[in-house]
């Protein structure tokens, strides 16, 4: 007698594993995001909360899962949160940074936006991000106003020289700025903080380098007083 075949699977069945496969999927890639991300329904219950959300809120997603938002988080009612989530509930997206209630110090951003018939929250710690540009925003004030006393410089040399060899300008302008420059690199060199006043007379001096201990005689501290 031959072995009876398994019967064919049908097309309810076929999907209905085709769909959690598709939800196994979604879980493992939600579980690998390092923001926090949880999702609600219609009715306020919670669909959605991976891995870095039960490490940010310190519960586990079998505490959770299918429990209203508002029994879970009573603290987010009557007040903001409520009413982006309201306003992402009827499709608007919102963002908002604040500090971290869990995480002192921390500042968080909260990005509220449309799921289905409900609503899906990501929080992401800013905190580094934010750090980061206002030292860039710093750094670029501090790079405009020495700009601006680097050119004033410049004007003030280029004055001083057509002043006093106006027939030689182009030359004795030249040698001051190549003198200027060098002092720059100087500063760079020792990040804008200190330089040597032997190093920085050597530097001007450069294309003197000859008459440097014979006619020039370089004495007194390296280093500028405190």
């Amino acid at each position: 007698m031959s072995e009876k075949q398994p019967p064919p699977k049908g097309r309810a069945q076929n999907a209905g594993e085709q769909l959690a496969r598709e939800r196994r999927r979604f879980e493992a890639a939600l579980n690998t995001v390092a923001d926090v991300f949880y999702a609600l329904d219609a009715e306020w219950r919670i669909v959605v909360f991976n891995a870095s959300a039960e490490n940010y809120f310190g519960f586990s997603a079998q505490e959770v899962m299918g429990r209203n938002l508002w029994d879970v988080f009573p603290q987010g009612r009557g007040g903001r949160y409520e009413d982006l989530c309201q306003k992402a509930k009827h499709g608007g997206r919102s963002t908002l940074v604040m500090p971290s209630a869990l995480k002192p110090g921390r500042l968080v951003e909260i990005t509220f936006a449309p799921w289905d018939n409900g609503v899906c929250i990501a929080i992401t710690d800013v905190t580094d991000r934010q750090a980061r540009e206002a030292q860039v925003r710093q750094l670029m004030a501090e790079v405009n106003h020495r700009s601006k006393n680097l050119l004033a410089v410049v004007q003030a040399v280029a004055r001083q020289t057509a002043s006093k060899s106006p027939k030689d300008f182009v030359a004795s302008f030249e040698h001051r700025l190549m003198a200027l420059a060098k002092a720059q690199d100087l500063l760079i060199k020792s990040d804008w903080r200190r330089v040597g006043l032997e190093d920085l007379v050597r530097a001007e001096l450069e294309h003197f380098v000859a008459l440097i201990g014979r006619r020039i005689i370089l004495q007194g501290p390296t280093r500028p007083g405190r």
